[in-house]
């Protein structure tokens, strides 16, 4: 069920469930979804949500760079599988170059068909990275080819976690406006 916060101006979801915390998620066509506690009272909840309303607008203004850039970078169905054998044959070469550069081995590499992140890195050093990635300039497919590896040794986004990236990847933040849209290349 849809709801509006306090000042009307953001519908949001809200699953309710056995948990402890209250958690809130943008999905990319901008529904705002709000996760908490059963007996958490409604109050309690649009407050939370009215103190996060900076933060919810941005990530929706984030989120429509990314639909456009994803359309400019989509691969319709008659091109998947000749992006699949490039992912196959180029993503393999490019851990292992980053591999050797960085000392940072993942357990295993995939070619995910994700179109909502461009790659991940599980707990156990599984690293999967999208295929649809593969339409990006190189230097961009190396950026998240780097970012993933450097969760192998934080598996956060913290302070550390960025200068490692940085270490390899010192372009990284431009890279990461052509990936959400926000610059052309």
């Amino acid at each position: 069920m849809n709801y509006k916060n306090a000042d009307n101006s953001q519908t949001y979801k809200i699953i309710r469930s056995d948990r402890r915390t209250v958690s809130l998620s943008v999905k990319l066509d901008g529904t705002v979804e709000v996760r908490a506690p059963v007996n958490m009272p409604k109050s309690k909840i649009d407050g939370f949500v009215s103190s996060h309303s900076d933060w919810i607008e941005k990530v929706i203004e984030e989120n429509k760079n990314r639909r456009r850039n994803y359309s400019k970078y989509s691969i319709d169905d008659s091109e998947l599988d000749y992006y699949i054998k490039y992912a196959k044959k180029t993503v393999p070469e490019r851990v292992e170059y980053w591999s050797s550069a960085t000392g940072l081995k993942p357990s295993k590499v995939s070619i995910s068909k994700a179109k909502t992140r461009h790659g991940s890195c599980s707990s156990t050093g599984h690293i999967n990275i999208s295929v649809y990635i593969m339409k990006y300039p190189p230097e961009c497919i190396d950026y998240v080819i780097i970012h993933e590896l450097c969760h192998l040794k934080y598996f956060n986004h913290s302070k550390d976690f960025w200068n490692l990236v940085g270490i390899y990847c010192p372009d990284y933040k431009n890279i990461k406006k052509i990936l959400n849209g926000q610059t052309k290349k």
